[in-house]
């Protein structure tokens, strides 16, 4: 996922598969929780609620709805491709 424009840090998510754990940064705000994959599904529960930052909120309620509309997921090279339960694209993670 990016940022709304440039002037933004970049978002980063980063998942620890022995802990079934995600930790990363949105922009403004810090992200964790619990993640679960099971074959081809792939579902995100934040452990804090997700605020919105003033500076960037359109990237923040970016952010705060992949976390929570994420149901499945593929991977296209050494991209995180996440989709909803509809199997639209919602936001790509690129390693």
């Amino acid at each position: 996922m990016r940022p709304v424009d440039k002037a933004h840090r970049k978002i980063v998510l980063t998942f620890d598969p022995a802990t079934g754990r995600f930790t990363g940064m949105s922009g403004c705000n810090n992200l964790a929780g619990r993640f679960t994959v099971v074959e081809q599904t792939l579902t995100f529960k934040s452990d804090k609620s997700l605020q919105i930052c003033r500076v960037d909120q359109r990237t923040e309620r970016g952010v705060r709805s992949v976390i929570e509309d994420t149901r499945a997921y593929r991977m296209a090279g050494n991209t995180l491709v996440l989709l909803d339960d509809k199997g639209k694209l919602i936001g790509k993670l690129e390693r």
